[in-house]
């Protein structure tokens, strides 16, 4: 379609325009800040199974889940450092009505808050959500509804020296997945220090 051409347009139309092109600038610019010496992995060496991180180093395993009856969804994190051992585990309720690609980015901000609540520097966030690691990676632009989350996570990773990101197939992300379909019958949140949730002992 061949757009009209305008000759000495308005001022009001120029403004407007004007306007949109500054709005873009700063959303796309949102989306794609400057990454602070990260390595994006796109897959684990072996996806079918939980790989400890390097030592001296922690893995944050995030997990998102929907639950379309309860118009809520729900996170599951797990934290465990170079020998498999828990740090830290949650399963958070959110009464919030997100769609798959959202739960699976807050997922990632709540792993990072509660990582950076232990103290952590050196960490690596490992999800089954290949779109959130593209777009952490800046292999992709970020959708306009993440944006705000997206925001959260640069924001979060702030905190650490530094930081990686893995996308890893479901096999790989149990203990997590099973935390966050956990929280459907949570009021709020579930936290556990150094001890290892009933429902995924098999899974560690």
């Amino acid at each position: 379609m061949k757009l009209s051409y305008f000759q000495d347009p308005p001022k009001e139309f120029i403004d407007i325009m004007w306007e949109i092109k500054d709005r873009s600038t700063v959303l796309i610019g949102s989306c794609l800040p400057l990454r602070y010496g990260a390595q994006v992995i796109p897959s684990a060496p072996d996806t079918a199974k939980w790989w400890p991180p390097k030592p001296g180093w922690y893995k944050v395993n995030t997990d998102g889940a929907i639950f379309e009856d309860l118009r809520g969804c729900g996170v599951g994190v797990v934290i465990r450092n170079d020998r498999g051992e828990i740090m830290g585990a949650m399963s958070k309720k959110l009464d919030l009505p997100l769609r798959v690609l959202e739960v699976e980015t807050k997922a990632v901000e709540e792993g990072l808050w509660f990582a950076a609540n232990f103290g952590l520097k050196d960490i690596i966030i490992e999800c089954d959500a290949q779109q959130v690691v593209k777009c952490l990676g800046r292999q992709i632009v970020p959708p306009s509804s993440i944006c705000l989350i997206m925001d959260g996570i640069w924001g979060g990773l702030k905190s650490f020296n530094d930081w990686e990101i893995i996308h890893t197939q479901r096999n790989g992300n149990q203990a997590a997945h099973i935390l966050a379909r956990q929280a459907k019958f949570l009021d709020d949140c579930n936290i556990w220090v150094e001890d290892t949730p009933p429902s995924i002992v098999d899974q560690i």
